[in-house]
């Protein structure tokens, strides 16, 4: 799904339907729950959320779905550094200080940054309530 997410904002105009495909199954799956933490749990994995969050706002041009597929990318980029940083522990040095300053936090910071920086480039209303703003979210996803 991730590379049909990517090919369909470079223009692939098959694509849209490939994400919306992946995206129907994974909401007729046994993934998709609502039994709370007795149910699977594969969905719920970051970086998978992070993907089905993305599949959601390309679906349905919601900004909060952005947000939500940011947050969980933080996460896994908090989580791998976690287990680097056990690893390399350091006498007095905050395990979140450590965790924060870790390389694939750092990068996963820079590049969600970068991305916000040019949707406000682009002219794009990073708030999806508030069309007179710019062009919505939606508008720029399904540009020509």
């Amino acid at each position: 799904m991730i590379d049909a997410l990517w090919r369909d904002l470079t223009g692939d105009g098959d694509a849209f339907s490939t994400v919306s495909h992946a995206l129907g199954r994974f909401y007729l799956s046994p993934y998709q729950h609502n039994d709370g933490p007795d149910g699977p749990s594969d969905a719920d994995e970051d970086e998978a959320a992070a993907a089905i969050y993305a599949a959601e706002c390309l679906m349905h041009g919601c900004v909060d779905t952005a947000v939500y597929a940011g947050s969980r990318g933080v996460d896994a980029a908090f989580e791998q550094a976690a287990i680097s940083t056990a690893r390399d522990d350091v006498y007095g040095v905050d395990e979140f200080v450590s965790q924060v300053a870790h390389p694939v936090v750092q990068g996963e910071l820079s590049r969600q940054t970068d991305d916000l920086k040019f949707l406000v480039r682009e002219g794009v209303a990073l708030d999806d309530r508030d069309s007179s703003a710019g062009t919505t979210i939606v508008q720029f996803l399904r540009r020509p």
